[in-house]
């Protein structure tokens, strides 16, 4: 079951947090957690890639395999899901249900396809979305990043920024736009947009 009108009403809010593929994502909600550690929880997605070094089933990604997570559709497990470079994403349902009933405020750093999926089931003002952009020139900063990140190849670099491309035209759709210059003055721009100005 989706999060209803009611439930998020009565309860926490959905953050839809997304941006390209080497924007700063991660390292800007280790930061927004660390500011707000019992106000926000993280929902985990799940995926059909392949682990980066260092990446923990059950901590960064629930990891499964194609057919597995095709099952998952069929029960409709998931609140959404898109395929981004040949690979399944999925927000799972249950949990984030199960949080927001206790006043939590459940984060998700999702791709920008299934954020707009949920922006099309759930009314804006049950929601709060944020998209994060590079500093200009945003491609060559996107480039340089996943570069220094060296956790794809020259090939998947290009795909992901031909990708990064078509998002940053749906940035307009999003509530707030935040450039991601350095993490630590993103991360509190985003704490006050939630929060307030004295939320720090």
């Amino acid at each position: 079951m989706q999060p209803s009108a009611e439930t998020t009403q009565k309860s926490g809010r959905l953050i839809l947090f997304t941006g390209p593929s080497g924007v700063g994502k991660n390292k800007i909600l280790t930061a927004l957690f660390e500011l707000h550690p019992n106000q926000l929880k993280y929902s985990i997605s799940t995926t059909t890639r392949t682990p980066r070094v260092g990446e923990v089933d059950g901590k960064d990604y629930h990891f499964v395999s194609t057919p597995v997570f095709e099952a998952l559709i069929a029960e409709d497990g998931f609140l959404e899901y898109a395929q981004y470079n040949g690979q399944y994403y999925g927000t799972p349902k249950a949990e984030i249900n199960d949080w927001l009933a206790e006043g939590f405020d459940v984060v998700l750093e999702i791709e920008t396809q299934g954020a707009l999926q949920i922006m099309a089931k759930i009314p804006a003002s049950q929601l709060f979305s944020v998209f994060i952009l590079p500093p200009e020139p945003a491609i060559e900063t996107l480039r340089a990043r996943l570069q220094t990140r060296n956790t794809e190849t020259p090939e998947e670099i290009e795909a992901r920024l031909m990708q990064s491309q078509r998002e940053l035209l749906e940035a307009p759709k999003f509530q707030h736009q935040l450039v991601n210059t350095v993490v630590a003055d993103t991360a509190k721009a985003l704490s006050q947009l939630l929060y307030g100005k004295n939320s720090t």
